[in-house]
């Protein structure tokens, strides 16, 4: 409870509880994220390398979030919006599509209502477009075959299956907290 609390005070009760679930959802992006480093290493540290760097960037930037809240409220959830959209794009770009990243675009969707509130619903919008546009180019840009990041299939099949596993822990603990 007092992680979840981590830079909330000050903020009226609304918000408090939105950067609350801010900070869970954060908490739980950057464990999923350092996982995926630490198994990528594990696997094949050369190989994965620049996917590694990635992985640690995005799990820092979501370590940094209750941090961010002294800055505004909206502050953090721009900040990993931003860092999240590029870092997947870009790992879709490595890695293709049957790693299954792209589909964490998802789990945003649900956030950006919750955490940011229903009284910024254009702000929203645009975030879901954006979601959506990096989505559906993702989709038409990266196939696997292309993928300059050459990786076993079974690799590509446990990062899929994990993707998913995220995507839908993600959602649930959003919506649930």
């Amino acid at each position: 409870a007092r992680l979840a609390e981590y830079g909330t005070d000050g903020y009226p009760a609304p918000v408090r509880r939105r950067l609350m679930i801010m900070n869970v959802a954060d908490y739980v992006i950057a464990a999923f994220t350092l996982i995926y480093a630490l198994e990528q290493a594990i696997i094949d540290f050369n190989t994965w390398k620049p996917v590694i760097a990635i992985n640690l960037m995005l799990g820092i930037i979501a370590l940094s979030v209750p941090f961010l809240h002294r800055f505004h409220e909206l502050a953090a959830p721009l900040t990993v919006s931003a860092a999240e959209g590029v870092g997947l794009f870009v790992l879709t770009y490595l890695l293709g599509l049957e790693a299954g990243l792209h589909m964490q675009y998802f789990a945003a969707v649900g956030g950006f209502f919750v955490i940011i509130g229903l009284a910024r619903l254009r702000l929203i919008a645009a975030l879901i477009f954006i979601a959506f546009t990096l989505h559906m180019l993702a989709w038409f840009l990266f196939s696997s075959e292309r993928a300059p990041l050459k990786v076993p299939a079974s690799d590509l099949a446990a990062l899929y299956v994990t993707a998913v596993i995220t995507t839908f822990c993600m959602i649930g603990i959003v919506v649930y907290y």
